[in-house]
């Protein structure tokens, strides 16, 4: 039986070279190997007030061709006191997403806090906010130089680091205050003075937080949450760090209760333990964990691609190695004036190599 689709978008697709990479990057493991670039994004004072020379391991694969790629910007975890971007299982995590096509960048972020002020886990939290909107300025300052599609770039990190990756994500300037912090509420910081944008496409949160749920607004980016429901350390619902009771934490429950809620892109996947950090030491967790990640973002990624063929008419694959083109013959002004969606043809996975979509979209003229 044959399907009507209404309104008609034809995609004419003329693959040229390695179409099986194009459908399964940024959801397999598309490369065997890959390599690993340290370097300074900028300095800053830490809590003692002293410079702090603040770098970041850049994760890429191998033999990779790909002229616009997408980046994740992973924060490790330690309660803002300790941990690494050297970690060996944070090392061993960002090389496996580098195999399915990512560029990784493994940041430092100011560690340490002083116990005895008031406020002192709040100051430590928005120190590592402006030091991951310092990093995403570079990585967009740089694009070129690694080949990142800055429509695609995501935040994400694991405990402290997914608490920060998600602050980040939606603290905003005019709510940094809320934290009771006036000293350095300047979320955006003067970690390098670049004057690209921090804004991201995605969160990914291993075990994070945030401590309102209400800095989560309407078109703000995705999330996804992945936490052990019985959480001891961070809470899985609402509560507090087992360690520091002086800021309430909004686990992932809540936090995927309200993207919900907004109409947000998001995902929730609750481990049945009390570990906190099950999904990144132990197997077979961790491989889930991993695999949990990447379907998000590539569902993300897929998003961006479809908003970009409606926004432009055509798409030039960032992988080099396809071109997608659509038959704007088919779909008139006219047509599209009369529609909130547009149902177009998009290259698929695996097996089932091209799929059907439905977008929502706002009508002009």
């Amino acid at each position: 039986m044959q399907k009507t689709l209404i309104p008609v978008l034809l995609l004419f697709i003329q693959l040229q070279a390695n179409s099986q990479q194009l459908l399964q990057r940024y959801k397999d493991d598309v490369f065997t190997g890959s390599h690993m670039q340290t370097l300074s994004y900028g300095n800053n004072l830490n809590y003692q007030a002293q410079s702090t020379e603040l770098q970041a391991d850049i994760y890429l694969p191998d033999n990779d061709t790909a002229v616009q790629r997408a980046m994740i910007v992973f924060a490790h975890g330690g309660g803002f006191r300790n941990g690494s971007r050297n970690d060996s299982f944070i090392v061993a995590f960002c090389q496996r997403l580098a195999l399915k096509g990512f560029v990784i960048a493994s940041i430092d972020y100011r560690l340490g806090m002083d116990i005895t002020a008031p406020k002192a886990l709040q100051s430590a939290l928005i120190r590592a906010v402006q030091d991951y909107n310092g990093f995403i300025r570079f990585a967009k300052a740089n694009a070129a130089a690694y080949a990142i599609d800055t429509n695609k770039i995501f935040v994400s990190g694991a405990s402290a680091g997914a608490i920060a990756a998600i602050t980040k994500a939606y603290i905003k300037a005019n709510r940094a205050s809320a934290l009771g912090i006036s000293s350095n509420a300047d979320i955006e910081g003067n970690t390098n003075q670049l004057p690209n944008t921090s804004a991201v496409a995605g969160v990914y949160s291993l075990w994070g937080a945030i401590t309102d749920t209400s800095w989560m607004e309407n078109n703000d980016p995705p999330i996804g949450c992945v936490q052990s429901r019985g959480d001891v350390t961070v809470p899985w619902n609402i509560g507090y760090n087992k360690n520091n009771d002086e800021m309430l934490l909004y686990g992932s429950l809540p936090i995927f209760t309200r993207a919900t809620n907004l109409g947000l892109t998001t995902t929730i996947h609750g481990y049945q333990s009390a570990k906190h950090d099950l999904g990144l030491k132990f197997a077979p967790y961790k491989d889930t964990t991993l695999q949990l990640m990447a379907d998000f973002l590539f569902q993300l990624i897929q998003q961006i691609d479809a908003s970009q063929i409606i926004k432009a008419g055509s798409y030039q694959s960032p992988h080099g190695d396809g071109l997608l083109k659509v038959a704007t013959n088919y779909c008139s002004s006219s047509v599209r004036r009369k529609k909130s969606q547009m149902t177009i043809l998009l290259p698929g996975h695996k097996n089932t190599p091209m799929v059907y979509r439905t977008f929502n979209w706002a009508p002009t003229g």
